[in-house]
């Protein structure tokens, strides 16, 4: 199942009755968010359920209603990759809404995720605003950046949860080039940002990289961070870490 607005942004100042308790599932091996302006009116509730992954392959943004409308997203897959395109045009994928955003890891597999394949899909940014954030499986934007901003209440890192921008290896020919690791940034304005100890935010080099690791940005404006999770962030020899 493949999203995306190719054509010209629209902006919608209202969204029709939804009827109460309304859901809209999507139900794929892969779910791609192809990028545009895209918007999701007359539902109380957005499932995305990806047996294999959701990759974020294009710059553009996700809004789940319109107004004051309070519309839940639940993600259920193993990994969102997000593409080094997002980064281009409007230079992210931005998903928001008014009501709460929860990813969960769709294997149901215990102790804490194992670091996801490196990828070539480098420099993806993806944003998630949301009243709620709670992340209890993979997100990755190789050398890149994730930045989960919760508007009135937590953001919380779930058993499971991986956060990963680590930085990347890339050969050509016979020369290793290593790109820095990324940025993760959690925010909550209003509320408390947490992360499980089976939890990981990872901004690390590759094993025996020489580049630079990435930059870990936690906020709690009106509550406390408590910060129970991992924390990858190693750097080449003398470099920073």
């Amino acid at each position: 199942i493949t999203l995306v607005n190719s054509g010209a942004a629209s902006v919608p100042v209202a969204s029709p009755g939804s009827g109460g308790g309304s859901n809209l599932n999507f139900n794929a091996s892969e779910i791609v968010l192809g990028g545009g302006s895209q918007t999701i009116l007359g539902y109380d509730q957005v499932n995305l359920n990806a047996a294999n992954r959701v990759f974020v392959a294009g710059s553009g943004s996700l809004k789940l209603g319109a107004g004051t409308d309070v519309v839940d997203l639940n993600v259920a897959t193993p990994k969102i990759l997000v593409a080094g395109a997002t980064s281009k045009g409007s230079g992210s994928f931005a998903v928001s809404t008014l009501g709460r955003i929860i990813v969960a890891d769709s294997a149901l597999s215990g102790g804490v995720a194992d670091r996801p394949a490196d990828s070539a899909e480098t420099g993806g940014n993806l944003s998630f605003t949301a009243a709620d954030i709670i992340i209890g499986s993979t997100i990755q934007a190789q050398a890149g950046t994730i930045t989960l901003q919760a508007t009135t209440g937590n953001v919380s890192l779930a058993p499971r949860g991986y956060l990963s921008a680590a930085g990347y290896k890339k050969t050509l020919v016979d020369v290793d080039t290593y790109l820095s690791g990324g940025k993760v940034v959690l925010k909550s304005d209003a509320g408390n940002v947490w992360t499980d100890a089976l939890s990981v935010i990872d901004v690390a080099q590759p094993a025996d990289g020489f580049g630079y690791s990435g930059d870990i940005e936690v906020t709690a404006l009106a509550g406390t961070a408590t910060l129970a999770g991992m924390m990858r962030g190693s750097g080449g020899p003398g470099l920073g870490g």
